[in-house]
């Protein structure tokens, strides 16, 4: 199974860290978490709840 990580405001750290040479992994970073909520529809939400905190795949 793949893992993507969802950050808000972690783009230029992750960004820093790369150009050391350090693997980041698969992240999708947004600006602001409001920016995160404003393209999660509501079933998108459910899934990613069902997926990460109520014992999901």
């Amino acid at each position: 199974m793949k893992t993507v990580t969802l950050n808000p405001k972690k783009g230029p750290r992750r960004a820093a860290e790369a150009l050391k040479g350090r693997v980041q992994g698969a992240h999708i970073s947004f600006a602001t978490p409001e920016l995160l909520f404003s393209l999660l529809t509501t079933k998108r939400w459910e899934i990613l709840r069902m997926m990460t905190y109520e014992g999901g795949a």
